[in-house]
C-alpha cells in the first residue's frame, strides 16, 4: 500500500511539472522555464520506472523558442545516468520543417 501511494504522489508531482509547462508555454514564459519543468517531469517519471520500463517522450519544436526548449532537452537528455538508463533519439528522416524527435528511455536494459 504504501509503495502504492508513494507511486501516485510522484505521479501526481510529474503532471504538476507538465501542467506547469504547458502553461508557461501556452502564455509566453521563459523557454529555460518550460525545459526545466519538462526536465523535472522527465526525471520523476525516471523514478517511477520498475526495471525493464520505457518511458516515451516527443519533442515538439519549431516556435519561436520551440528550438531553444529543443536544444535544452537535448542537452539534458545525455545527462541521464546510462548506467540505469538507455537513452535512445530517433529522427525522422522523410519530414521536412521541424520534425517532431521521438525519445525512448529504456531502464535496466
Amino acid at each position: 500500500m504504501a509503495d502504492s501511494k508513494i507511486y501516485k504522489d510522484w505521479l501526481a508531482k510529474a503532471h504538476i511539472d507538465l501542467d506547469s509547462a504547458r502553461i508557461l508555454y501556452a502564455h509566453g514564459g521563459d523557454y529555460a522555464t518550460v525545459a526545466f519543468h519538462c526536465q523535472q517531469a522527465i526525471e520523476k517519471g525516471l523514478k517511477l520506472l520498475k526495471s525493464g520500463g520505457m518511458m516515451t517522450l516527443i519533442i515538439y519544436y519549431g516556435r519561436e523558442t520551440g528550438f531553444e526548449e529543443r536544444d535544452a532537452l537535448l542537452e539534458y537528455l545525455p545527462t541521464i545516468d546510462s548506467s540505469r538508463f538507455t537513452v535512445i533519439e530517433m529522427p525522422f528522416v522523410n519530414r521536412p520543417n521541424c520534425p517532431p524527435i521521438p525519445i525512448i528511455i529504456l531502464k535496466d536494459m
